[in-house]
């Protein structure tokens, strides 16, 4: 009778806590991303085993810039990351590239947002308790590696980044805003009058 009742107050325990959703991922392969016109491409190189070796490479970034005349791409600048970013842009100019967490993990770590030079070089960069209190995200939903603080994001042509809130059923009960990051500036913005703690 005790272990029907422990079975019981187990289940009602599990039935009350949040949920945390399972995550899956395919390996990482090489990307290609084109700025807004097109004018300059990045492509990241997953990180590669070194010979038989347990040691891996870095994952590699390459920047192309267009050849109007002949419409062809040639490299102009090649750096390492020491992770694989969940997504990367590129401006016009070449000259702003931005990252977004890892890919194996949105929302943790010391680079959830990155903004680098055309040559990789660190400008800014912003954890999530840069962006939100912990206690706003504590009440966003979490996978067993993710903290779902965004969904898409945008490079626009005037040197701005869109990133858009999670999806329905993702948001917490205190909708998330819109964020415009400024690539000149380095400073982010929120877009809807909703209170952004962090946020200047």
């Amino acid at each position: 009778m005790r272990s029907l009742r422990t079975l019981l107050a187990a289940l009602l325990f599990l039935a009350g806590s949040p949920v945390v959703h399972a995550d899956s991922y395919a390996p990482p392969t090489p990307r290609t991303i084109s700025s807004p016109t097109g004018t300059f491409l990045v492509r990241t190189l997953p990180p590669v085993r070194e010979g038989k070796s347990d040691k891996w490479s870095k994952m590699t970034a390459i920047v192309y810039r267009l050849n109007p005349e002949n419409q062809s791409y040639r490299e102009i600048s090649r750096f390492e990351l020491d992770q694989q970013p969940g997504q990367i842009l590129i401006n016009d100019k070449g000259t702003r590239i931005v990252t977004f967490d890892g890919y194996f993990g949105m929302g943790y770590g010391d680079r959830v947002i990155a903004v680098m030079d055309g040559s990789g070089k660190d400008l800014k960069t912003w954890k999530l308790t840069d962006i939100y209190s912990q206690e706003r995200i504590d009440r966003m939903t979490m996978t067993t590696s993710n903290i779902i603080w965004r969904s898409d994001v945008f490079m626009s042509r005037d040197d701005s980044v869109w990133i858009t809130p999670p999806g329905a059923q993702f948001q917490s009960k205190d909708q998330l805003p819109n964020l415009k990051l400024d690539l000149k500036h380095l400073k982010l913005e929120r877009i809807q009058q909703v209170k952004l703690e962090g946020i200047d």
